[in-house]
């Protein structure tokens, strides 16, 4: 895999069609080819738009540039039947994650389960973009996320418990927030949420979450124990 391609895997029957054009597995790198006057430039160097049945996706190192892309992908109508979004270790950043959640929120990857965007500097305003999403009724089969590595903090933290006790992540199986330079606001947020009396009704099919490797406080753990 080269640096700056998404790799985009796809069904059998989605296999089947490829193998007619680009072999099993497809590979979506960045265009080297100058940009042509009042041609519109393709990001990727395949168009997505003929490989309808793909499920999962995997990306590497295409950065914000390519989440903006994707995201506009996405809204034309691309990859409809995409189950799962592996996204980790791309570089996003703020315009690359909003990109996708706006996307998302305009009902786009509407059958994905899994969403991994472990260590994409994701910041406070990426987890707001995330927020807006889910209130809009984004990803209404989402079962497990991975925020991992992000830069989202005590800000991020607290988005993401105002998120649990709104209910609007009610599908959710299991979410990661380790390493995501959390302190004890965003930590104690993150555990009144989850430990939250109505949390067996808000959040029905949670099995695991995870913040470990954030920054608490020796106060703080000695008050809640070991952190999860």
């Amino acid at each position: 895999m080269q640096p700056g391609e998404v790799w985009v895997e796809g069904s059998l029957r989605a296999r089947k069609k490829a193998e007619l054009n680009h072999g099993i597995m497809i590979w979506l790198g960045k265009k080297k080819k100058k940009k042509k006057k009042g041609v519109r430039r393709q990001f990727f160097t395949v168009d997505l738009k003929r490989f309808r049945n793909v499920e999962e996706m995997n990306g590497d190192g295409i950065g914000e540039k390519g989440g903006v892309a994707l995201g506009r992908e996405l809204v034309s109508g691309v990859c409809p039947r995409l189950i799962s979004l592996d996204l980790s270790y791309n570089g996003l950043k703020f315009k690359g994650t909003k990109s996708l959640f706006d996307a998302f929120a305009r009902g786009c990857g509407s059958g994905i389960t899994n969403l991994d965007l472990r260590c994409n500097s994701i910041d406070a305003r990426g987890i707001q973009g995330f927020r807006a999403a889910m209130e809009a009724g984004a990803l209404p089969k989402i079962l497990n996320v991975d925020l991992r590595m992000n830069t989202f903090g005590d800000d991020g933290a607290k988005l993401i418990a105002h998120m649990v006790l709104s209910g609007v992540l009610g599908n959710i199986e299991t979410i990661r927030l380790d390493s995501c330079q959390i302190r004890d606001p965003g930590l104690s947020a993150l555990f009144k949420a989850f430990n939250a009396k109505s949390i067996g009704f808000l959040m029905p099919k949670l099995k695991f979450v995870s913040f470990k490797n954030n920054h608490p406080s020796s106060t703080m753990v000695k008050q809640w124990g070991i952190i999860p």
